[in-house]
């Protein structure tokens, strides 16, 4: 399990980014095997209709990722009364680094209201809440398969701990795919390549 070195509980409501940060602002008591989550009301659905890369199977360094609940009895329960919100605020798929520590996932989320909503930057924009102290922003206007998207590179820090970032975000109907990769700031340029090759991997159904 990682260990964060912060409380289930002040996990709960922030956006899923801010939590897989939060999985890395300790990287040196890291020791393996799932992302932390909280108990968010459900407002989205996932999509399946997508391929991406498996990082594992491209590259042994990288471990995928399961989602795990506290051991809290309290906070179990809140899962179970809520499985739907449990399954939409954790990634569709995550995986970390065993030299760095370093976590690359991607999440889909789906909501009928969101389809006049193709405002790329403002999606980067939540999905980037909760970083601080920025030193670095730059972005850049791609596409995915002639669908509009926006690359995002970020540092700055999170509760005090320095962190690099890049984040792929793509609107398709109804549907918002975002991709990330996070990671301390001297390990970022190291591992960036295998997000980009993550990134462009994705294939839109």
């Amino acid at each position: 399990m990682i260990r964060t070195g912060f409380s289930h509980s002040s996990l709960r409501f922030l956006p899923r980014l801010a939590l897989a940060l939060l999985s890395v602002s300790s990287l040196t008591q890291l020791t393996a095997c799932g992302l932390l989550v909280g108990n968010i009301k459900p407002v989205d659905e996932k999509n399946k209709d997508y391929r991406v890369m498996d990082l594992a199977k491209a590259n042994p360094d990288w471990k995928r990722l399961e989602p795990v609940v506290s051991a809290n009895p309290d906070e179990q329960s809140d899962v179970k009364k809520n499985k739907e919100a449990f399954a939409a605020e954790t990634s569709d798929v995550s995986f970390q680094s065993e030299k760095t520590a370093s976590i690359i996932s991607m999440n889909t989320a789906c909501r009928e209201r969101r389809a006049d909503d193709s405002n790329l930057k403002a999606i980067s924009n939540q999905l980037l809440l909760g970083i601080a102290d920025v030193t670095q922003r730059d972005e850049k206007q791609i596409q995915i398969q002639g669908v509009p998207a926006l690359e995002t590179t970020i540092r700055g820090k999170l509760n005090g701990e320095p962190m690099a970032l890049k984040t792929l975000v793509v609107h398709q109907d109804i549907c918002v795919y975002d991709l990330m990769y996070i990671a301390r700031p001297e390990h970022f340029d190291a591992q960036v390549a295998d997000f980009d090759r993550f990134a462009s991997s994705l294939r839109l159904k």
